[in-house]
């Protein structure tokens, strides 16, 4: 039986609330926090837990939104980050490679951009990028190896951009700035 008996979850919860920093100053885990909780009787639903636990602690969730996205679609607008700042293109995808140094035999990083006027579709950005960063002067001397290249984000400017007008389609508007 638990030391305390709390009439109902609201209670249990803003007594829960206010244990989480003391228990994260004495080096808890959530996951052990929830278990000292609920040893006293005050504890409530894992997934509220884990939100406050968030919340008043100021972490960020963990996650990658395009990790889920299919590379034969658009992504949706719940994936792509919004910025007010002005971009020369509508979208912006940004894009990590590492190259392997071969003369000096360590890692590099190299940052790719590429700006469209219209949504893609991931694969042919992902394509894109591949091929932008395996046509540099450095790879085609054998220099530097393509070890990987991750996407990074997808912004979106919302400013006021002036329109321009492209004949081709889709596929034709890439540009790496």
């Amino acid at each position: 039986m638990a030391l305390f008996s709390f009439p109902n979850f609201g209670s249990r919860r803003v007594m829960g609330r206010a244990f989480i920093p003391k228990l994260f100053k004495l080096g808890y885990n959530p996951a052990r926090a929830m278990s000292f909780l609920k040893l006293y009787g005050v504890s409530y639903r894992k997934t509220t837990f884990l939100s406050d636990w968030r919340q008043i602690l100021g972490i960020e969730r963990k996650r990658d939104p395009l990790k889920h996205v299919r590379k034969d679609r658009k992504p949706t607008d719940a994936v792509i980050q919004k910025t007010k700042d002005e971009q020369k293109h509508k979208f912006k995808h940004t894009y990590k490679a590492m190259l392997y140094d071969v003369e000096q035999g360590n890692y590099t990083t190299q940052h790719i951009s590429i700006g469209t006027n219209k949504s893609q579709k991931l694969g042919n950005m992902d394509e894109m990028a591949f091929v932008i960063t395996t046509s540099f002067k450095y790879t085609e001397a054998n220099k530097f190896i393509l070890s990987k290249i991750e996407r990074e984000s997808i912004t979106e400017s919302t400013a006021n951009l002036p329109q321009y007008e492209y004949e081709g389609g889709d596929d034709e508007d890439y540009t790496n700035y």
